[in-house]
């Protein structure tokens, strides 16, 4: 029977580790990273319900850094922000009525689609799938 040896590491010890391995996955992304997305958006397509769940809980156990992300967002995309802003507004105050279902598909919870930013309140009320089918078009346009 081979002799096993249990190893006792002290947390600096782990700490090392755990960085080497970091910084080890970290290279491999860097070189690899294409490969990586695709592999993790095949992962996400065959387990949607585990990919919400991460996603729930990243953002739960990292708001400082949603917050950064949501906010690099809003700096890199004035024209957009100002025109959600806009509709936001103008919904609250009655001057744009938000329909009850989608324009296209009739399906629930519409939401604003804007075709042009610089014309905030020209909005196309559509449902989640179909917008995000509508922005999926744009992305092959400009691609």
């Amino acid at each position: 029977m081979p002799y096993s040896k249990t190893v006792i590491r002290t947390t600096e010890e782990i700490e090392k580790i755990k960085e080497k391995t970091k910084n080890r996955m970290r290279r491999y992304y860097i070189k690899n990273t294409e490969v990586v997305k695709e592999r993790t958006k095949g992962w996400r397509a065959k387990n949607p319900e585990a990919a919400r769940e991460l996603l729930y809980n990243w953002r739960k156990e990292n708001p400082d850094k949603l917050y950064a992300i949501v906010k690099r967002y809003k700096e890199n995309n004035p024209e957009k922000e100002r025109a959600h802003n806009a509709v936001e507004w103008a919904v609250k105050s009655g001057k744009l009525i938000k329909p009850d279902s989608c324009v296209r598909c009739d399906g629930p919870n519409p939401e604003a689609h804007h075709e042009d930013y610089n014309k905030p309140l020209d909005v196309e009320w559509i449902c989640r799938q179909c917008h995000l089918k509508e922005h999926g078009k744009l992305l092959k346009e400009v691609s």
